[in-house]
């Protein structure tokens, strides 16, 4: 037998190997190199689907997971799912990031008169309520609660993840 080519036919299978990266609830914003997911048909994601359920992606076949500023627009009763349903998606050793508005922060820098009123409703209701449906915040976190729900749901590895932008909080965990 020759080891030589199957090292090299292992290490072509390793190169083709497509990786799959989801962005969960990307309204607009599209990643290059991600799949990008939402509910709302409009925004013209790369895939149309409720994340709360992706049925249409197998066990274990995602190697990352971006949810950014999607979590907070479930109740607090389906948080638990919605994770246990990213974690299904997600391979062994597979990375997600959660980014969530803070809600420590404004507060924090509401109560000290460092934003206004419409910032304190804009971080914790959600952006232009008028947008659409989708748009609506239903749920809070702060660090620990969310630590706390990727704990439960089997990531590990969790690493505070540093703010993109004023009053958000980001965790990044492993499957």
């Amino acid at each position: 037998m020759d080891t030589g080519s199957t090292k090299s036919r292992q290490e072509t299978n390793r190169d083709t190997k497509k990786i799959m990266k989801l962005n969960l609830g990307s309204g607009f914003v599209k990643i290059p190199g991600f799949i990008n997911v939402d509910i709302d048909k409009n925004v013209e994601p790369d895939m149309v689907a409720d994340i709360r359920d992706l049925k249409e992606i197998e066990n274990e076949s995602v190697d990352e997971i971006l949810a950014s500023h999607v979590l907070e627009h479930f109740l607090q009763k389906e948080t638990f799912g919605i994770l246990r349903e990213w974690y299904r998606v997600l391979k062994k050793e597979g990375i997600i990031y959660v980014i969530v508005p803070d809600i420590n922060k404004i507060i924090s820098d509401y109560t000290q008169g460092k934003a206004n009123l419409c910032c304190l409703e804009k971080v914790i209701l959600g952006s232009d309520q008028s947008a659409t449906e989708f748009m609506i915040h239903k749920n809070i976190f702060t660090r620990k609660k969310l630590k706390r729900f990727l704990i439960v749901t089997g990531y590990r590895d969790i690493i505070d993840l540093p703010p993109q932008r004023e009053y958000e909080l980001g965790l990044g965990a492993i499957k």
